[in-house]
């Protein structure tokens, strides 16, 4: 029993659940002090709190718009090798250029700029955090200004425009948005969930993004959008076909998800290298896959076996 669990077993409950989450931030801010050695401070330039951490002792700032963009950011990369897309990250030496589809706030993006100088390409359409992507691209200092192109878009299948609609309000970190097609999202669909407000936005496809905008051809691919990849990789066709990419990691959500895509991966020359089940057991899959072109199966596995520092 933690020394929490001991105090909160002697108070009535109200008061218990009343200082839960306080003591949660407590613990988080504590923690990221002493265990990850991070600071946090003011910066007046984007006007909000800013934490800082280490990657192979480079620091990396980014901004804390609420807590629960710190506790994404103290938690980043915690399950160590488990964490195949964290560990695809820590290895990909290789990436010129990647493209990060679905980038929330934008976290996986920036390391991989950060420890491979890499190009990064973010695909977002929820307003708050292509503010938070913003604020992290001014704190990494002019001379990388140039290393990120920001679309504030929904991918999907063709170029076009869509409506964002909004399952919760506009908050810095949350992130339960449908673009398009709300039945087509998660496992089962999100039509049954309330829609706060929406907006229209741009719809690009990963092949659009490099045969008509123009962005650099990618080197890799980051794909998280909660159970709409399959419409996303229907505009990757050309992509797949050019085999430019060297790996992919994509987020599957549901069996039929799972299957359809490592189907697809596999037609176009890519081999399913690692996985990590969310959580094991559950009715309804969720996981991370990591693809590699055949030619690179090899090494790719051997960087996989290899370890890397822990947080």
């Amino acid at each position: 029993m933690t020394l929490a669990s001991l105090i909160g077993y002697f108070l009535p409950s109200p008061i218990r659940r009343f200082l839960r989450p306080y003591w949660h931030k407590v613990r988080d801010y504590t923690l990221f002090k002493i265990k990850l050695k991070g600071r946090l401070h003011f910066d007046n330039r984007i006007g909000d709190w800013v934490a800082t951490r280490k990657f192979y002792n480079k620091p990396l700032s980014v901004p804390v718009r609420s807590y629960r963009q710190f506790r994404r950011y103290y938690q980043f990369g915690k399950h160590g090798k488990k964490d195949v897309v964290y560990t695809w990250m820590n290895v990909i030496d290789d990436c010129s250029v990647l493209y990060d589809i679905g980038s929330s706030n934008g976290l996986e993006g920036f390391l991989v700029n950060h420890l491979w100088n890499s190009k990064i390409v973010f695909v977002e359409p929820f307003t708050p955090s292509v503010e938070t992507i913003l604020k992290t691209v001014v704190l990494q200092g002019v001379s990388k200004r140039d290393s990120f192109e920001l679309l504030q878009a929904g991918c999907d299948s063709e170029m076009g425009h869509r409506k964002l609609y909004m399952h919760h309000g506009p908050i810095p970190g949350v992130n339960r948005n449908s673009v398009g097609k709300p039945e087509d999202y998660d496992r089962g669909g999100r039509q049954d969930q309330p829609i706060l407000c929406h907006q229209w936005i741009m719809s690009v496809s990963l092949d659009g993004m490099y045969w008509d905008l123009g962005l650099p051809k990618p080197s890799h691919i980051k794909i998280d959008v909660d159970g709409f990849e399959n419409h996303v990789l229907e505009g990757a066709k050309r992509l797949l076909e050019n085999r430019c990419v060297s790996s992919w990691a994509i987020e599957l959500n549901g069996k039929e998800n799972q299957k359809s895509i490592t189907s697809v991966m596999k037609s176009a020359g890519y081999e399913l290298i690692a996985e990590w089940e969310h959580y094991p057991g559950y009715k309804h899959y969720s996981g991370d896959a990591i693809f590699v072109r055949q030619d690179l199966v090899t090494k790719y596995k051997e960087k996989f076996s290899k370890e890397f520092p822990k947080i």
